[in-house]
């Protein structure tokens, strides 16, 4: 199931013994396209506190209801020492926090966890963390990218509106494209993107700004089933390929 990150935000997130906060952020790898963390605002529970919480802590089976499960009770999340996603710079601390919920550094084998709190380390994870202390560069902050411009290969697309996310992994798959021209938005696959250019605020695929604005569109904002994410993929393979065969036959294809 693809989610809208952006529905996401707001959503109630409970403790087995009842609501620790809402979802106010998230940070992600930048370079590979994870969700690293949900960021919570926990001032109801613990007033001036906010939280990240690894999302493979969470249940996702209770979106149905607008609530995200976490796998620990408030007096567990009490001890949790209060950060915020800037704060989670090293891989020192990135191993607290994981540490914290009992999880391993990194994705899990299963996309489930055991049903006692947390889950125990296993060997084929351990050698994917990197020394403590290495700086992570590649984390930012969903609202901090959201609005950046995105250009095609020959100009302005539009701007980013989203990002679709896969539940359970929380990678996200999609880029969700609100055309400069008109209100419609489009997907377009992660993959196409350059490194993102930070200071210059903008993303760039590597597809021109046709293939982008007829790329199928994103009607609703919370879920879509993974056909969607099909259907895009088979639209790109399909209008790169024949981008590329026009350019080898004709010249450059020009809008």
């Amino acid at each position: 199931m693809l989610r809208s990150m952006e529905s996401l935000i707001g959503i109630e997130v409970q403790a087995y013994d009842g609501a620790i906060g809402e979802v106010v952020d998230f940070c992600f790898d930048a370079v590979e396209w994870t969700t690293r963390y949900f960021v919570l605002d926990s001032s109801g529970f613990m007033p001036g506190k906010w939280l990240v919480v690894p999302p493979v802590a969470f249940d996702k089976t209770s979106l149905s209801e607008r609530v995200l499960q976490v796998y620990c009770t408030k007096q567990e999340i009490s001890q949790i020492q209060p950060l915020v996603a800037d704060s989670v710079t090293s891989r020192r601390e990135e191993e607290a926090i994981y540490r914290h919920f009992e999880l391993p550094l990194g994705r899990p084998s299963e996309p489930t966890l055991s049903p006692s709190f947390g889950m125990k380390l296993v060997p084929s994870q351990t050698g994917r963390a990197k020394k403590s202390g290495t700086v992570l560069k590649a984390l930012h902050q969903f609202k901090e990218i959201q609005g950046f411009a995105v250009q095609g290969a020959d100009g302005k697309a539009g701007t980013l509106s989203d990002f679709l996310v896969e539940d359970g992994y929380w990678d996200q798959r999609l880029v969700v494209v609100r055309l400069k021209t008109r209100k419609t938005r489009v997907a377009a696959p992660v993959a196409l993107a350059d490194p993102v250019q930070w200071e210059a605020k903008t993303l760039t695929l590597s597809v021109p700004v046709r293939i982008v604005s007829e790329a199928p569109k994103i009607e609703g904002r919370e879920t879509l089933e993974g056909e969607l994410g099909r259907s895009v993929a088979a639209y790109y393979d399909n209008a790169i390929q024949r981008y590329h065969d026009a350019s080898r036959g004709e010249g450059i294809v020009r809008d």
